[in-house]
């Protein structure tokens, strides 16, 4: 159904879309959006670290429908991390969306377990991420992410979350 692929410059249009399309739904909902930085996020794309979870439509002619993205690096930022913990080898996930549509389908855990068996068949020592808000916090939590710490940010804290990597698929 789904698949994972690295993006390019050529999907920035579409992973723009997707993003404002989560935008909307959050937006409908009282709920912040990253409206004003869906271009800087969906340019991400032709850089070589940002990967979509896209519909796979096999042998049929059906096009295929970028579902979310998520960037991937192997160092992390200076935002909220210790240097001891950069300094680990580590797969961090960053500004991971989903397009609302596929809400149901959780392709927010499909993104985050193809990174926890990624890391474990690169074999690293951690799959790290951060986001904001405690419901967000809790999702990832759901899928054996840990928390680690809370960071003060604007607009809420920053939560950093961790887990070990293992093969899932």
């Amino acid at each position: 159904m789904f698949r994972m692929r690295k993006a390019t410059a050529a999907d920035i249009p579409a992973v723009a879309d997707m993003i404002r399309a989560r935008c909307s739904w959050l937006e409908d909902r009282g709920l912040p959006s990253l409206r004003e930085d869906a271009d800087d996020l969906a340019g991400q794309a032709e850089h070589g670290f940002m990967w979509l979870l896209c519909t796979d439509p096999g042998t049929s002619s059906t096009a295929e429908e970028i579902v979310g993205c998520t960037t991937v690096l192997d160092r992390g930022t200076s935002e909220g991390w210790t240097a001891e913990e950069r300094a680990d080898d580590a797969l961090y996930l960053f500004s991971t969306v989903t397009h609302p549509e596929y809400r149901g389908l959780r392709p927010g855990t499909t993104i985050s377990r193809w990174a926890v068996d990624q890391a474990a068949r690169q074999e690293r020592d951690w799959v790290r991420l951060s986001c904001f808000g405690p419901e967000l916090a809790r999702y990832y939590q759901d899928q054996g992410f840990e928390s680690v710490r809370e960071v003060p940010a604007v607009g809420g804290d920053l939560h950093l979350l961790a887990r070990r990597p293992e093969r899932l698929f």
